[in-house]
């Protein structure tokens, strides 16, 4: 099955579909990350993923990228995580599709957008998580216009 990483972090203390998961099927559980870059570190940091085949999959626990702290991955983050969580401490591998300047987003459709109780329903359900903004309709149309993420078809 495929999920949105943020539903399935190791580690919660509030159950999510991993924790129930693996109190009947303990240690069954593969979850992966997708590589979007390392925030402000990540010229320094993607050069180390430079040989690595495209896509891959890699475990990460006990390498270098398993042991980066949380900072390096903010759009996963918890707010109510440690700071000095790893990312090896909630996911179990990671997925490498390219360099960060090379991948490309689906635009969010304007009729999602433009429906104000669903936006309003997705910011009232990050806020009981307590790890992402609101969802900010101006916002992510902002995003879309970046031409690094979303190129014309």
């Amino acid at each position: 099955m495929l999920f949105g990483v943020g539903h399935l972090f190791h580690g919660e203390q509030r159950p999510n579909a991993v924790t129930i998961y693996e109190q009947t099927y303990p240690g069954l559980t593969l979850v992966i990350n997708a590589h979007h870059g390392f925030e402000s570190q990540n010229e320094q940091l993607e050069v180390r993923l430079k040989t690595w085949p495209k896509p891959s999959v890699a475990l990460i626990k006990d390498t270098w990228l398993g042991k980066l702290g949380i900072a390096y991955f903010s759009d996963l983050a918890p707010k109510h995580w440690p700071k000095e969580t790893t990312l090896a401490d909630f996911v179990d591998a990671y997925l490498y599709l390219g360099p960060r300047d090379s991948l490309t987003h689906e635009n969010t459709p304007s009729d999602i957008l433009d429906d104000k109780l669903y936006m309003e329903e997705l910011s009232r359900r990050a806020a009981l998580g307590g790890s992402f903004a609101a969802f900010d309709p101006a916002r992510i149309r902002e995003r879309d216009q970046d031409s690094r993420l979303y190129r014309p078809r």
